[in-house]
Order: C-alpha cells, then structure tokens, then sequence
C-alpha cells in the first residue's frame, strides 16, 4: 500500500439547504393616511430550511431607495406598516429569510396613497322638505349638512346658470360637514329651484331646494275716483300688477288735504277693490292714496291724479280758453287751447276738435279725441278756408265749443329763415382735443330753407370725421376727433325763397403746443454752444409753462434730456465733447401735454476757427543744472482767432510720452523749463493755442543735455617727485589742459603705499603747483597723484607718480 493523500478540509455532514423563494400574494388593507397593513402568504419553496421571519420593505414613488419597516423579523403572515407620510405614495415588497439567507423580495405592490379610505358624499335636504321662504330683502341662506371623504365639491345652481362668487351678492362656503350659499339682499328674481352637487373622486350626489322669495305687493293699478259729492268720495281701483309671490291681504287707504302735508289712514282692513270715503269736508280739496298689503306688509302706494274738490255733484266742462293757431301749410295747421276754468266737477277726459269750411254750417271732428290741450290737424284742401272750435268733455260729456277762430286760408305759410343756436354756443365752444365737436342749431322758415355750414371760407362736407344732420326745423355739425386745426370760426347759413339767415360758433380746440419757431444755434465752441427759438405759432390754446431741451450724438440714437424747466427762450447748451457731431431738439409744454420737437440741423462742437498752426525754430539757451531757456517764433497761421498762449512738452525717454512743462498757457514766445533731472538729455516742442484749442506741435529740438555750464576741470600733469627725504617729499606737477570755464580753486594731493590699492589723501587746498609734503614714513615706498579742484567740482586724478622710497639723504 502506498503513501496517503492530503487530507480534505472539514465538511459537515447534513441536508442541503438553499435560499427560500419569494413569499407570495402580497396585498393590502386597512390604508390611512399614517398607515397600511399588509399579508401574504408563504414561499412555494423554503429552501430546505425553516422560514424563519420576513422582511418588509417600502419605497416613495418615483425614488429608488428602499428603507426596511420591520426592526426584527416578522414571524406572521402580516404586518402593520406606520409611519408613512400624508398624501405620499408608496411601493412595498417581502422578502423570506431562512438559515441560508434572504429571499428575493415579492413583486413591488402599489404605488399606494398614503390617505384614508375615501367616502362618496351624501347630503341632508330634511330641513327643506317644505322648501324655503324668504322675505325680502333678507338674505336668502341654504346650509346643507354634508358627508364625505376627500371633502366633496359644491356646485349650486339656480335654473341653468351655475352661481359663482364673482356675483357681489353671492358668497358661497363649504366645510367637511356642512355647504352654505348666501345671496344678499335677496330680491324677487331669486326665487326658483336651487339645485345642489356635491361631488369627489368617489361619486356624486344632487338634490334640489325650492326658495320662496316673498315682497311687499306692487302699487294698485287704476286708481280713479268715480264719484264725488259734499259729503263722500267713491274710490275705485284694480289689484296689482304683482303681489310679491304673497297673496294680497287687504288694502289701506290714506288721504291728505292739499293744504297740509300729513297724510292720514281713513281706513285699513279694505277687502274690496273699491271703497268710500266719508270723512271729508265740503268744499276741500284732497288726494288719496290706496296701499295693498300682503304678508311682509304694504307696498307702494297709487295717488291720484289730480286733488278732488269736495262739491255738489258735477255737471259737464265749461268751453275750453285762449284757442291759437300757428305752423299753418297746405295741408296742416297746428291748434293749441287753455283747459276750461271749470271741469264741472269731474276731471276733464280730453278735447274734440271740429272744423267748419267756408260756405257752410257744418261742423265736423278733426280727428279722434285729444287728452291734450293741442292738436295738429291734417287732412285740408289746399286753398280752401276754415273756422276752428274745441270741446271739453268729461265723465258725463262734452261742454259748450270755445269761441271759433276766424277763417284761415289753407296754404304755405312763408318765413325768412331764423337760426337759433343752443345758448351754451353764443360765446363760443372750447373743448380738448380728441372730443366730439357738436354744434346744434334750430332752423325755422317757411318755406324750409336749405342749411350750409362753413368753415372760413370752405364749405363743409360729410366725410369720416363731419357728419352733418339737417332735418326740418333743426341741423347740428359734428366732428369726430377734433384737432387742433378744427380751431375755427363755423357759419351755419339758412336760405329760402323769404331770405337769408346766418349764425357763427368760434370754436377753440384745445391741445398740446406746435413746435418752437425759429430754432437756431450760434456761439458754437468745443464745448458749447447757445440754442434760440421763438414760441410755437401755436401754442394750442393754452399758455407755454415751459420748454424742454434734448440732445443726440447722431452715431446713438437716445435722446439725453438737457433740462425740462426752461422758461425762457434760450438756453446754453454745455459739456459737449469736442469735435463730436449733436442734434439738438426743443419741444413745448403746455397744460395739455408736450408738443412736437423742433429739431436743429446737425452741428459740430468746434469753434468756427481752426486751432493754430505750429510755431518754429524752437531754441534752446542758458541751459543750467536743471533748467532751460526755450524760445521760438510764433506761427505763420493763428487759425482765425488770436494765440491765446504756448505749451511747451518735453519728451520723457523713460515713458515714451510727451510731458507737458508748464501749468497755464505761457502768453510770451520764451519760458524757462526747471526743474529738470540734471545731466539727462530731453528734446522739447512747443504749441500754439486759441480758443479752439492747441494747434500742432512744433518740430523738436535735438536732445539737450541737462547740465551745470562749468564743469570739473581735467585732470593736471603727472606729479614729478623733485626731492625725497626721510620722512617728506617734494611734489611738483603741470596745471590741466582745460580749467572746465573756471579758475582752479586749488588742488589735492593723494598717495598710495607701495603693495595697498587705497589712496589716501594728505593735503587739499594746495594753491601752486608744487608742494613739500611732510609726515610721511621713513622707509616707505609711495606714489603720488594730484586733483584739480575749482567752484564745479574736483577733476579725475592725475596719472600717479613713480614709486619712491622715503630714506635719508646722502
């Protein structure tokens, strides 16, 4: 037997067991708002293991984050998920776990609303079995108790128009357990059917309540007194019109001597619809009023027409008065009459008109009887003449004719024409522009004339704005959209075969001014320039308050308001920018408004005269440590206005700019430049100004060193060491070449030591050039060098001298 394997791991000796399978039938019940409960049933499958809880998950709708509900597993079939927020929806799932693991979780169950079980609506018409009464002008109010969950919806009807809130009388409200609609005041048309809805996303549900709306009953109809005599009146009337959805109860009656301003009750519990009055006293006159009354109380009274004289009973009319004629034609003439002086007792009905024609005795009506005292009577024979005659007549007849007129010729009358405008028009019509111009006039002639309106001497036509109605007897011009230019004198002439009759109307338009007059610009400079004008031509009927001034670069196109209170009719236009190009504008003011702009052609801000030429041959002298004299001659042009002064600039290598030298324009062709860095080199150039300005520059200068004019002097001869000694040495040397353009002052002796680079000095304000110097070092090797010294400076050092060695003399 061979050697053994390798040992496997440790395995335990069991069944094999898997993961459950999802649970199954996940569903719902019992959802509220903070809530839901949830059951299932068991896995197809445990896995070969023991199931041993669940887990319950839910997700918000829309998200993908599943939160775990449960802390321990469930160990039941359901669970009570709590919780959840109102109005949100969410999804749910179960997983099974088992001693091998967790289940795949159930198909997701929802979206489900977090919400309570939702009701169908009901409402309770009980209270209004019997329909509702109102009285008017009392609010008419329905509350209906009402039931559902979501809150139902109330639509209210009345017939077929849905009632809203936008109605100022109607205000509606609803609540989880009641709706209400109040319409106040409550008036005789609210009466109907009222028809309620209530509805939500359960069902709907209507019913409907009849509203009574009860009034006071309308006036009785006909009131008229149907007999008088010393010791009663009979009244008699008909029942309302109305009787305010109440029936009529019984009437009241009231009269008032027309003397005396009381009224006073002479009966109330009147059944009938007539009723006499016995309290009265003879001779008085009275008015009586009759009321009808219901269950809300009395309505509106009827009067009679006329007060009743309390007399003896009546008898017929005396003959009518004061019979005129006028407006005679052809065919027609116009009557007019007086009432009698007496009605006999009894109001009077009307009047009969009669006509006799010449040649004989009868008399015939004019027509139908006439309830007022005139009559236009028609129907005549042209040429032929007639006498006229009126009858009054009341309730027992016709009284005696009046006096008949004398006989009148039925024929055209002839007038000249006669205007007659309306006397708001005789001192003329002003209005604002944009209103309607009317301009009535009445128009009399015989025959009718033929009416012309005029505007100075244009005749005027219907068009779109004029409309001109002339009928007989009357004729008004009308213009729509009236302008200014509608500002007028209007004639309205009439003529006819009798004349001729004219009437004027000054008619004044008021509206915004026209624009300035006359608008000029002058003094024009690089940064100003002086607007003029004259007042509009027309200042549209009211007084200029003020002007308004704008400008325009014309490369923008927005206006900037230079001032808005210029009274006056100038104005100085400032802080233009040079050498651009403006447009300026000037608009009037007036109560009524801004009129239209004036505008000026366009202008350039630059004086009328060129800037100066160059000036030349610029000079440079008397130059110095830090200053310069410049001069130069003046230009050969001044550009047409006179040299104001000169800027000189200096150019700075270090920026490459030219710097301006001085402050204000220099008035002479010469200045003095100081200030100056010292020997640096500086080229300058001067300008010429006027008042348009600084002109060109003038050519440059060559550079010009800046320096003091005596300079150092150069350096003197080599020193010769003309004796030594043990402890001096006798220097002699030449004086400089040049003296820089001063005297030397003196020099300065210097010396070395052999093997050191210092020099050190020993002896300065040495006025010859030779010297004995003394205290120098025995056995000392030196050289020497000398320095030329005058007012500028001292000088570079001479070239030194031999080496010497300081010993005793043999």
């Amino acid at each position: 037997m061979g050697r053994p394997s390798l040992a496997t791991d440790p395995v335990k000796i069991m069944d094999p067991i898997e993961r459950p399978s999802p649970p199954l039938n996940l569903n719902f019940s019992e959802q509220t708002t903070t809530g839901v409960s949830l059951n299932w049933e068991t896995p197809t499958n445990n896995g070969g293991s023991m199931i041993t809880g669940y887990i319950i998950q839910k997700c918000e709708d829309g998200s993908d984050k599943w939160l775990r509900c449960n802390a321990r597993l469930c160990q039941d079939l359901s669970y009570r998920v709590s919780g959840l927020k109102p109005a949100q929806k969410y999804l749910y799932r179960v997983s099974a776990e088992n001693a091998a693991g967790i289940s795949d979780p159930t198909e997701e169950l929802g979206p489900l609303l977090a919400d309570d079980p939702h009701v169908a609506p009901t409402l309770d018409l009980s209270a209004f079995r019997n329909g509702l009464e109102v009285i008017v002008p009392q609010p008419l109010t329905i509350r209906v108790p009402i039931s559902g969950y979501p809150t139902p919806t109330a639509k209210w009807t009345f017939g077929d128009k849905e009632l809203s809130s936008a109605d100022e009388r109607i205000t509606m409200v609803t609540k989880p357990t009641f709706t209400e609609l109040v319409v106040t005041p409550s008036v005789r048309p609210d009466q109907g059917t009222y028809s309620l809805t209530l509805e939500n996303d359960v069902t709907s549900v209507s019913g409907e309540i009849e509203v009574t709306v009860i009034a006071s009953p309308s006036a009785p109809k006909d009131l008229k007194v149907a007999e008088v005599t010393r010791r009663h009146v009979h009244l008699m009337w008909e029942a309302p019109e109305h009787d305010g959805g109440s029936p009529v109860t019984h009437y009241q009656i009231e009269k008032r001597e027309v003397s005396r301003k009381t009224w006073v009750k002479v009966a109330v519990g009147v059944y009938d619809l007539e009723h006499t009055v016995t309290d009265v006293i003879e001779g008085k006159e009275y008015l009586f009023s009759v009321t009808a009354c219901n269950k809300c109380g009395p309505g509106e009274p009827a009067y009679i027409d006329e007060p009743v004289n309390v007399s003896s009973p009546a008898t017929i009319p005396d003959a009518p008065e004061n019979l005129k004629w006028r407006d005679k034609g052809a065919k027609t003439i116009f009557l007019s009459w007086e009432p009698p002086k007496y009605d006999g007792g009894s109001n009077i009905k009307g009047y009969v008109v009669e006509k006799c024609q010449r040649g004989t005795d009868k008399w015939e009506p004019c027509g139908e009887p006439m309830p007022e005292p005139k009559f236009q009577v028609t129907g005549l024979i042209e040429g032929q003449w007639y006498s006229y005659r009126v009858k009054a007549f009341n309730k027992l007849g016709a009284g005696k004719p009046c006096r008949a007129t004398d006989e009148i010729q039925a024929v055209d009358a002839k007038e000249p024409p006669v205007i007659q405008l309306d006397v708001k028009l005789l001192a003329g019509l002003t209005i604002r522009a944009g209103t309607k111009i009317e301009l009535p006039a009445d128009v009399t002639g015989k025959p009718n004339p033929k009416v012309k309106w005029t505007k100075a001497d244009l005749v005027l036509k219907a068009n779109e704005r004029i409309a001109i109605d002339t009928q007989p007897g009357h004729s008004k011009l009308s213009i729509d959209n009236s302008t200014r230019g509608d500002t007028a004198t209007y004639i309205i002439e009439a003529v006819n075969t009798c004349g001729r009759a004219t009437a004027t109307v000054d008619v004044n338009i008021l509206d915004k001014p026209g624009p300035p007059a006359a608008f000029d610009i002058s003094e024009i400079t690089n940064e100003s320039c002086f607007l003029a004008w004259n007042p509009p031509r027309d200042d549209g009927g009211s007084i200029i308050t003020n002007y308004i001034v704008e400008k325009r670069q014309t490369d923008k196109e927005e206006w900037v308001k230079l001032s808005a209170t210029v009274k006056q009719t100038t104005f100085n236009a400032c802080k233009l920018t040079p050498l651009k190009e403006y447009i300026f504008r000037v608009s009037a003011e007036n109560q009524y408004g801004i009129g239209q702009p004036a505008e000026h052609a366009p202008i350039i801000a630059k004086y009328s005269f060129d800037p100066p030429g160059c000036p030349t041959r610029v000079t440079a002298s008397d130059i110095a440590k830090d200053a310069v004299t410049l001069t130069w001659c003046e230009p050969d042009e001044d550009g047409g206005s006179p040299i104001t002064g000169y800027w000189v600039e200096r150019f700075d290598p270090e920026s490459d700019k030219w710097i301006r030298c001085n402050k204000l324009p220099v008035k002479d062709a010469t200045f003095r430049v100081k200030g100056l860095p010292t020997k640096k080199k500086y080229s300058f150039r001067v300008l010429a100004e006027n008042l348009a300005g600084p002109g060109k520059p003038s050519v440059e200068t060559d550079p010009i060193l800046i320096k003091d004019p005596i300079d150092a002097p150069w350096a003197p001869g080599k020193p010769l060491v003309k004796d030594i000694g043990k402890t001096s040495a006798n220097l002699l040397w030449t004086r400089p070449e040049h003296d820089g353009g001063a005297k030397i002052d003196g020099y300065v002796i210097e010396f070395q030591k052999a093997g050191s680079e210092e020099w050190v000095r020993i002896a300065e304000d040495i006025p010859q050039t030779e010297h004995l110097l003394k205290g120098l070092m025995e056995k000392q090797e030196y050289c020497f060098r000398v320095k030329a010294v005058n007012k500028a400076g001292e000088s570079e050092p001479s070239e030194p001298s031999d080496l010497v060695l300081c010993k005793e003399r043999l």
